[in-house]
């Protein structure tokens, strides 16, 4: 009987704790849809390279490009929503914010075009350098929605992350030379 008791209290507790996951994805997710759409896309980015054996060049750009015009697609579609706070306070959504996160996305979407020639003069992988370009991207939007000091000063690791593995990657092109 105390078994049958202490096992119906597990299954409320657990049907609580899925239901907050739950509403904390439905709802504080949509706030943070624009970067869910890059982080998708590196994921789709990353498990393309890793399994195709021809690298086809024309697939990496596009998926990079369209995930980043589907994020500026999102963030226009939410321009005249009220200001909300979400993840406990961590994470801001107002106007102010969503123009510096359409500035960063709109930077990244024109320096993939435009740094086509410099990827093939370097013989830089174009794989790594379209997802240094999705991780700062990210990070950068992260930081124009952070709300307190913790994610103020944990977002730049992300964008941060990027620059390490790329003054890495460079160090070791030049030792190898």
């Amino acid at each position: 009987m105390i078994w049958h008791v202490q096992n119906e209290n597990f299954i409320l507790d657990s049907t609580r704790i899925f239901m907050k996951a739950f509403h904390l994805l439905l709802f504080d997710g949509s706030l943070i849809f624009p970067e869910c759409i890059l982080i998708f896309g590196l994921i789709l980015l990353l498990m393309i390279d890793s399994t195709s054996d021809q690298k086809d060049i024309l697939w990496f750009y596009f998926i990079s490009s369209t995930s980043l015009v589907m994020s500026i697609t999102a963030l226009l579609v939410r321009w005249r929503e009220e200001p909300m706070i979400s993840f406990s306070g961590n994470f801001q959504t107002n106007n102010f914010n969503e123009i510096f996160q359409f500035l960063i996305l709109l930077c990244s979407t024109l320096c993939i075009p435009l740094s086509v020639e410099y990827i093939e003069c370097t013989e830089m992988s174009i794989t790594e350098f379209l997802l240094f370009i999705l991780t700062a991207t990210l990070g950068g939007m992260f930081l124009c929605g952070a709300n307190d000091f913790i994610t103020i000063f944990v977002t730049p690791e992300c964008f941060s992350l990027c620059s390490y593995l790329l003054s890495i990657w460079i160090y070791q092109e030049r030792c190898t030379v």
